[in-house]
């Protein structure tokens, strides 16, 4: 089943890379979890659909032109490790930068049951028991 994680791993990020917000709905778990990085001043946990558009809404507020590069996608088991690039500028400033992060994603019956940023990638492979 892991490859099929992967792949639909992918398939959201094609579809939210290409502004198809319903797309990728279809392929999260009406009732999934997204939780900001542990590393993160106030850290907030988000529930469902709602949740999950909250979260993105929360980042649009705080930055514009966001811009993100999948640079790694790791297949582990019932959860894959994606690996980004984001670059946006800060609305406040006006100051554009880029960063690296991680999400887990753990996937039931075809749709993401759970999705967990990490500020980099060793934490989100300590996450899944792979640590390098």
């Amino acid at each position: 089943m892991s490859h099929e994680n992967v792949e639909s791993s992918e398939r959201v990020w094609d579809r939210f890379m290409a502004g198809d917000i319903p797309g990728v709905l279809a392929l999260l778990d009406p009732d999934v979890e997204v939780r900001e990085p542990p590393d993160l001043p106030g850290a907030t946990v988000y529930h469902g659909h709602a949740g999950w558009q909250a979260q993105l809404d929360k980042f649009d507020e705080a930055f514009t032109g966001f811009a993100y590069e999948r640079l790694e996608c790791i297949d582990c088991g019932d959860e894959v490790v994606s690996v980004i690039r984001a670059s946006a500028t800060a609305a406040s400033s006006g100051i554009g930068g880029s960063f690296t992060y991680a999400q887990v994603e753990t996937w039931q019956a075809g749709r993401a049951t759970l999705i967990r940023y990490f500020t980099n990638r060793a934490e989100a492979l300590k996450a899944v028991g792979l640590e390098k």
